[in-house]
């Protein structure tokens, strides 16, 4: 998924804001969310949370899974990988 993701936040990083968010409630720690960044020289913004509180409070249960907010609000949400034809239109959806 990294390097759609990758795509998508080059073509669209003007138009939309991108984030993701590892935490250890997949007991992921901060040295390897660091190793996936250099390992696919990621370049969109990452948080590290280590209370486990975005994925409590959004009922996360699977990876990936995203999130697409516009005007604070969460306007869709895909879970599980997709091809950037998908995540795509969920952002052309939200540029509009």
């Amino acid at each position: 998924m990294a390097p759609i993701v990758e795509n998508l936040y080059t073509n669209y990083k003007d138009k939309v804001s991108f984030l993701s968010i590892c935490g250890s409630y997949l007991g992921v720690t901060v040295d390897a969310v660091a190793k996936f960044i250099q390992t696919y020289k990621s370049t969109w913004p990452y948080a590290y949370d280590a209370t486990n509180a975005v994925p409590t409070a959004y009922g996360l249960m699977a990876t990936p899974t995203f999130f697409f907010i516009k005007d604070g609000l969460i306007a869709a949400k895909h879970v599980g990988d997709a091809t950037y034809e998908t995540l795509a239109g969920y952002l052309d959806r939200l540029a509009s």
